[in-house]
């Protein structure tokens, strides 16, 4: 069964929202009162906001929230949540998690325990740092975190080993960890807008890697290695500060570039 509480969110895969609770949630006991009358067995629930007077914006997640074993679609879009409860991790079926647009800072370490998650969605949030229970979940295929303050990857993120999707746009990144170049699932990684000055070498590690965005970053130049991926399109390269043979291989296609990287020595 779906419910959703409030207006949908779009987060792929949330599935058919059946249900409509119209009671305005205009108070946290009413939201408690809302999820007590809920079904156990229900399997999506939107509780994304507009931030109107009809649907205002959530600040507190009860910890009822952990009773609905058999979720499989939470979203907690637009909301003004700056924590969220241990109890979130009991919902072990858990494929995705909407948080974006809300001003968290940290993860409690009971998401680690979400092990069928596959889709986290973290955009726009307060996060300075990478939450530690991200590398536990094993099973995810897409991160989005981008518009947020994080300055490091940790080299836990070896972890995920299954992770397709990599997004960082708009953070405060200097460089990226040299174990990288072991999420051999990695197809998408989107790191424009920081400040790297320096790619590893074990990117060429990426096999399956085809978009790789790197716009408004402090680049110089390339690893040769980047040149050895043949599933990779042509790199988003604008706004760096490419040395001029760089430039120019760049500024004539895909075959000028890989061309230009396997000629380095």
């Amino acid at each position: 069964s779906v419910v959703a509480v409030s207006d949908s969110g779009n987060i792929p895969g949330g599935g058919q929202q059946a249900d409509t609770i119209g009671d305005n949630m205009t108070s946290e006991t009413h939201l408690e009162r809302v999820l007590n009358a809920l079904h156990d067995d229900v399997e999506d629930i939107d509780l994304s906001s507009s931030r109107t007077q009809t649907q205002p914006a959530i600040s507190d997640l009860p910890e009822g929230i952990g009773r609905f074993a058999k979720l499989r679609s939470l979203n907690l879009a637009n909301n003004d949540l700056t924590s969220l409860p241990e109890a979130i991790g009991r919902l072990e079926n858990l494929r995705i998690l909407n948080l974006s647009h809300n001003r968290l800072s940290a993860l409690p370490e009971s998401i680690g325990n979400l092990a069928f998650l596959e889709v986290l969605d973290l955009r726009s949030n307060a996060l300075t740092m990478w939450p530690d229970p991200i590398s536990l979940l094993a099973n995810l295929r897409a991160l989005f975190l981008d518009h947020n303050r994080i300055q490091d990857i940790p080299k836990s993120i070896v972890r995920l080993s299954n992770l397709y999707s990599l997004l960082l746009w708009d953070n405060l990144l200097t460089e990226l960890p040299e174990c990288i170049g072991q999420l051999a699932e990695l197809g998408a990684l989107n790191l424009g807008n920081n400040q790297l000055r320096i790619l590893p070498a074990s990117i060429g590690q990426l096999a399956n890697l085809e978009s790789l965005d790197l716009i408004n970053n402090r680049l110089t130049a390339l690893p040769k290695s980047l040149g050895q991926l043949k599933a990779l399109k042509l790199p988003e390269l604008r706004g760096n500060p490419l040395n001029s043979a760089l430039q120019s291989a760049y500024n004539n296609g895909l075959h000028a570039l890989r061309t230009y990287l396997n000629d380095l020595k």
